[in-house]
């Protein structure tokens, strides 16, 4: 589980809002300390579905313990129904044991929505 690791520290910031799923937000402070998890974020111009299933293929995914998907919206930014529905169907084919989801309102200015997919190995 190697892939795009330098990416989860843009992509992640101190004082995110949580406005949806706060069930699905995780401590990644503890996940980076052991190295032992994919990270990937989708092109802002491509379809949800299609970044889906490209990481649902990923061995590193389908290896995971626990996956955490975090959609990053613009601030103010509410029209999100569609990619809400994409989440969803991640979740169900991921399975909802292992997969949940948060959405977060961008602080920071970015000004287009992003997601992110966190798959992590729980090694004992």
């Amino acid at each position: 589980m190697d892939e795009e690791k330098k990416d989860i520290l843009d992509f992640f910031f101190d004082g995110d809002i949580i406005i949806a799923g706060a069930q699905g937000y995780t401590n990644i402070s503890k996940i980076l300390e052991t190295g032992n998890y994919m990270f990937a974020i989708n092109d802002s111009d491509s379809d949800l579905n299609v970044f889906f299933m490209h990481v649902l293929l990923k061995p590193s995914t389908r290896l995971a313990n626990t996956i955490n998907m975090v959609l990053r919206v613009p601030y103010g930014k509410r029209d999100i129904q569609e990619e809400l529905r994409e989440l969803i169907q991640a979740q169900e084919i991921f399975g909802s044991d292992k997969c949940t989801w948060s959405v977060i309102e961008d602080i920071y200015n970015q000004t287009k929505i992003q997601v992110g997919i966190l798959a992590y190995r729980i090694t004992e």
